[in-house]
């Protein structure tokens, strides 16, 4: 678990950051324990947070590490501390914070470590990685500081301002925490930031200490730094006293305080280059301050022979994801193909001044460094621009991974290998892309225009091998982000993507262009389908995942060549209508939205919460928390970048999409309110309540503009027609009314109805009658027409496809309806309850369906289930796992079966029948002779290999959640191959472990 927790160890992480600044000099620091603001912190139980702040260069960073080592001296304290670095991925957010923080918490009191546990046995490492993993930590860390156990601690927290990622949560949760109690004390560091200090300035028990209000002290510890920096020079060059003296009393002048430049400079004057006869001349060739220096060492690197060098490898630095290797680089810049390590290494220390290298990894000195780069510099260094950088690395990535990325990279052979069991060789053939495999499409996003050729081409050609190395990087995460980033990339320049092609800008047609987006659909839709096979069994994507692939897969098409066993698996003909099933509520999913460009999906719950999905991912990105009752509608802003949630806490919230935050609450009803909507401009936003009016509120300040009344206590629907045209039904009168501003513009009536729904443009309306047929309606005319139904099914929920030609329906019966001109069209099953919520994306092509089960299922309309011959499996193959000596492959199927499979001739053995309802996982004895399945029946079989019996029936579930299922192997077996069952709480109620 705790080797799970850590990403990084931040005792290591301090021990670096001393060893790379040349060590931690105590005279340098030691003026801050006697400072008064620093005392009465140390002191005063109610002083809870110190914040050091200051500008780049002034020693926050190596004066923390001094408090560090003088808090630990005092009997009884405890530290958990965390440095963040805006060029180190693992550093640069708030999730590795919180993990950092708790690791060392947990390190030095291991009692605490069951707040852990807790949600770990569930999740396993996915607890700390998945998009959820902030919300998951930061209550976990709150229980920690919460319980009474919890000696008193500090906790410490440097470079606020480099939390490139999920900063304003950290925050939040720094203002929150650091008052509530005196048994554990806060310190953070950071710039001075307009956006940090309006934050922090909201702490009451914090005391600010500012570097430059304290000068003198600042400088007569940086004129001790010069003393002990000088003092080395004059050892290591031999300097006299007259040069030693004349050394210090420049760098004493123009310091200004600022330990960095002391340090950049000093580092030029150790250059062996440097004669110690020039010491003096090449002393005074660096101006004072930060910005002069860099620019000073800029024109010294332009004058050198290997400028260009030292720029391309500036203009990749700066434009990276992560620090990268020599391997690395070389692999991205064509230039430095032909340099051998120790040249390179050269070239890098002509850089010197804004990089290092440590352990052959290339970092920035400083951010301040990096940052000079891309503003004051960035003509010299970007000199088309920033996007060129970015499509120079993305170029050079495909390149670098067409060259290096083969099947079987590793020559592991036998296609049964577990990740668990393989050994990085040495060297390793992968060195020179690990970075480029992980970040290619970051580079291509940024180098607008997109070079849509090049990339489908790769995919077309490098797919497989691609995963692969993900599989071997423990990536695969990865991969699917990218493809996803991809994806939206395809259709933000479909259907004629204009592509930058070997410098000429040429056209791609509307059909490659969708051709290549079909490709890469199928492509997402394999590895979601695949992924955790391949993550586990990384050669199995040439085995099972082709061999269980559709038969129409464009994938399987392109690569089945590559299929080394199961040759005579035929497989389904093609991808069923089921794209994701999300399950991460912990309430009945009540209503659901689509983002204008179909790529984001809100979904809100009787649990109180929304919830934000990837569609293509199939992930959740946030988790917006604040109502205090069933959140019953949600829907985004025309542009989609606010969501809109309307609660039976009688308030509608206003959620930013990009980070998850809370922007505004409107209050004014006094009753449930059942629905909200967006007018087409954005600007105000109509909410429906059981108190019997709408209210009009204005989305940029949250006042309400009007109020719409009249009503009986049950409103159903609310929309705009118009920019000003209110449209809104009543349930109990069986009415539709038309507002134009507060006139009543049109009213029509019918019977009393339940669930409705309107079409995007307003211009029909649907209502669910007594008899469970479905009355449409114009809203322009009143005309209407009937669906009938006749199976007795109570629908429990409706929506319009957007051009209002399909109608699709949630019934009782666990199914979902599609409906076009009075006909039906499509049924999808896989719900285990009512079908309450249904929404259609806006460009058509999916539908999301919300049950009573706690799932929400995302549905392709193009797609529904084909006839299969016996031999195959009827539906997707949800699992598919391997004997341990790699004979046997078992596959768990949405048509409720598992089958056993021969790998060397091919065939199927057995058809292992019993479950009721969808098998999502399977797993192997540790000895091969059992296999036990896991089914949305709520039960665990235990099957017989050899004869296909099964022994034996676990039962004990009474909700069964995609999630429960991550680590069945662990839970069903233990070493003597016997089966054990421990009771625990009701939302899996009972774990088999």
């Amino acid at each position: 678990m705790a080797r799970h927790l850590r990403e990084t160890d931040p005792r290591d992480d301090k021990t670096r950051i001393e060893a790379t600044k040349g060590g931690l000099l105590r005279d340098s620091y030691r003026w801050i324990l006697d400072h008064d603001d620093f005392q009465q912190w140390r002191d005063n139980p109610q002083s809870q947070l110190l914040w050091i702040k200051g500008d780049p260069g002034k020693g926050k960073t190596m004066l923390l590490c001094g408090i560090i080592d003088e808090l630990k001296k005092e009997r009884g304290n405890r530290l958990s501390y965390f440095f963040c670095k805006a060029t180190e991925a693992q550093l640069s957010n708030a999730t590795a914070v919180l993990r950092g923080l708790i690791y060392l918490v947990l390190v030095q009191q291991p009692s605490l470590i069951s707040h852990v546990r807790e949600k770990h046995d569930h999740a396993g490492k996915q607890l700390f990685e998945d998009t959820n993993a902030w919300y998951a930590l930061r209550e976990i860390f709150i229980a920690i500081l919460e319980d009474p156990a919890l000696n008193s601690i500090i906790i410490i927290i440097d470079a606020l301002d480099e939390c490139v990622t999920g900063l304003p949560e950290l925050l939040k949760f720094i203002i929150e925490q650091s008052p509530l109690t005196s048994r554990v004390k806060w310190i953070v560091s950071s710039r001075n930031q307009l956006a940090i200090e309006e934050k922090l300035d909201n702490v009451e028990q914090k005391i600010r200490l500012q570097l430059e209000s304290n000068k003198d002290l600042i400088t007569e510890a940086v004129d001790t730094y010069i003393e002990y920096k000088v003092d080395q020079l004059a050892r290591e060059k031999k300097y006299d006293k007259e040069t030693r003296d004349a050394v210090q009393r420049h760098l004493v002048g123009n310091a200004d305080g600022t330990f960095l430049w002391v340090a950049l400079v000093c580092q030029e004057l150790a250059d062996p280059k440097v004669r110690k006869r020039h010491t003096l001349d090449t002393l005074k060739s660096f101006p004072p301050g930060l910005d002069p220096l860099y620019e000073r060492m800029m024109e010294h690197i332009s004058d050198s022979k290997d400028a260009a060098y030292c720029k391309e490898i500036l203009a990749i630095a700066s434009v990276v994801c992560r620090p990268i290797t020599l391997d690395e680089l070389k692999a991205l810049a064509e230039s430095l193909e032909e340099l051998d390590q120790d040249e390179l290494k050269e070239i890098i220390k002509a850089c010197g001044s804004f990089l290092t290298l440590r352990e052959d990894v290339i970092y920035f000195v400083h951010q301040s460094a990096r940052d000079y780069l891309s503003e004051q510099a960035a003509s010299t260094v970007f000199p088309s621009g920033r996007a060129v950088a970015h499509c120079g690395v993305f170029r050079q990535s495909l390149v670098a991974m067409r060259k290096y990325l083969r099947r079987d990279i590793y020559n592991l052979a036998h296609p049964g290998i577990s990740i668990d069991d393989i050994r990085t060789p040495l060297p390793d053939p992968l060195a020179p892309v690990r970075y480029s495999c992980v970040y290619w499409v970051d580079h291509l996003r940024d180098s607008k225009p997109v070079d849509s050729m090049a990339t489908d081409a790769f995919i077309r050609d490098k797919f497989l091998h691609w995963l692969e190395a993900l599989s071997v990087m423990k990536k695969l995460p990865d991969g699917a982000s990218a493809l996803q980033k991809l994806a939206s990339l395809y259709r933000e320049f479909s259907p004629v993507a204009t592509t930058l092609h070997r410098d000429s800008l040429q056209r791609q047609s509307p059909t490659s262009a969708s051709d290549a987006l079909s490709f890469l659909m199928d492509a997402i839709r394999f590895l979601s389908t695949f992924g955790s096979i391949i993550a586990k069994y990384l050669l199995q994507i040439y085995g099972t995942a082709l061999a269980f692939c559709p038969r129409s897969s464009k994938v399987r098409v392109k690569f089945w060549n590559e299929q080394h066993s199961l040759k005579d698996v035929r497989g389904i003909q093609q991808w069923g209508p089921l794209l994701h099933s999300f399950e991460a509520h912990t309430g009945m999913a009540v209503s659901m939205s689509f983002s204008p460009n179909s790529n984001t999906l809100a979904s809100s719950s009787a649990d109180k919460t929304v919830r934000l999905w990837n569609v293509t991912a199939g992930t959740s990105t946030h988790t917006l928390r604040g109502h205090n009752a069933l959140v019953k509608a949600v829907t985004f802003s025309p542009n989609g970048n606010l969501v809109a949630s309307a609660s039976f806490d009688c308030t509608v919230r206003i959620w930013e999409v990009a980070t998850g935050q809370c922007r505004s609450i409107l209050e004014g009803h006094t009753q449930y309110v059942q629905s909200v909507a967006f007018s087409p401009d954005g600007c105000a936003i109509a909410s429906a309540s059981d108190d019997g009016t709408v209210r009009i509120w204005d989305t940029a300040t949250g006042s309400c503009q009007r109020i719409l009344d009249g009503y009986s206590d049950s409103i159903g629907k609310v929309t705009f027609s118009t920019k000003s045209n209110v449209v809104v039904s009543d349930l109990h009168a069986g009415k539709v009314r038309i507002w134009k501003d507060t006139m009543l513009f049109l009213e029509f009536e019918g019977n009393e109805f339940g669930e409705t729904a309107f079409s995007s443009d307003a211009k029909l309306f649907a209502a669910v009658l007594n008899d469970n047929s479905v009355r449409v309606t114009c809203t322009a005319t009143g005309k209407a027409d009937i669906i009938p139904r006749s199976d007795g099914c109570v629908v429990c929920s409706v929506a319009f496809s957007p051009k209002s030609n399909l109608v699709a329906m949630g019934l009782s019966d666990h199914t979902v309806q599609i409906w076009q001109n009075g006909k039906l069209f499509r049924i999808y099953r896989n719900h285990r309850g009512h079908a309450s919520s249904i929404t259609f994306s806006f460009d058509g092509s999916s539908i999301a369906s919300g049950s009573e089960d706690y799932s929400i299922q995302l549905w392709d309309v193009a797609l529904c289930t084909s006839n299969q011959t016996p031999e195959d499996h009827s539906d997707m193959v949800w699992s598919v796992a391997f004997s341990p000596n790699g004979t046997v492959a078992a596959s768990g199927s949405a048509d409720k079966t598992i089958r056993l499979w021969n790998v060397t001739a091919g065939t199927s053995t057995h058809t292992l029948r019993g479950h009721n309802a969808l098998v999502k996982a399977v797993t192997f004895s540790p000895n091969g002779n059992l296999v036990a399945s896991a089914s949305f029946d709520c039960t665990v079989r235990i099957w017989e290999v050899a004869t296909g019996q099964c022994r034996s029936i676990l039962e004990g579930h009474t909700h069964i959640g995609l999630k429960h299922w991550r680590h069945l192997h662990a839970q069903c077996w233990d070493s003597s191959q016997q089966i054990r069952a421990r009771r625990q709480r009701d939302l899996a109620t009972s774990d088999f472990l």
